[in-house]
């Protein structure tokens, strides 16, 4: 039986990574490291996070300093999102993450629910 499920898995990984969903992903992740503008957009985001995170920890969330560095984080984000280099790999991966559920839910998910503690 350990065979059967060792060659059914090997079966699955190779399956997957035949996948069209999972090749697009490589590529476009690929592509966005490749991307100068995309990382730059990408710094502006850490340093715009960075920026928030510190305001929140020392003025608090009502103070007008945090409220103006979560506006620039998320014109920050706002920019990156509308990248066309990380549009695409959001596309790709919101496709590879909807695969991976759909296996979850069918290999991993009878198992879970069955083993529910009862209260």
């Amino acid at each position: 039986m350990e065979s059967e499920t060792l060659q059914a898995l090997l079966k699955l990984k190779s399956a997957l990574d035949e996948d069209p969903r999972v090749l697009a992903l490589a590529a476009s992740e690929k592509a966005l490291g490749d991307s100068e503008e995309a990382r730059a957009l990408k710094a502006k985001v850490d340093e715009a996070s960075e920026a928030y995170s510190f305001n929140l920890n020392h003025f608090g969330e009502e103070s007008e300093a945090t409220k103006s560095s979560l506006h620039e984080l998320f014109l920050a984000k706002k920019a990156l999102d509308e990248n066309p280099v990380a549009r695409q790999y959001n596309s790709d991966y919101a496709a590879v993450r909807k695969l991976y559920g759909e296996i979850d839910s069918r290999l991993i998910g009878p198992y879970r629910a069955s083993k529910r503690c009862k209260a």
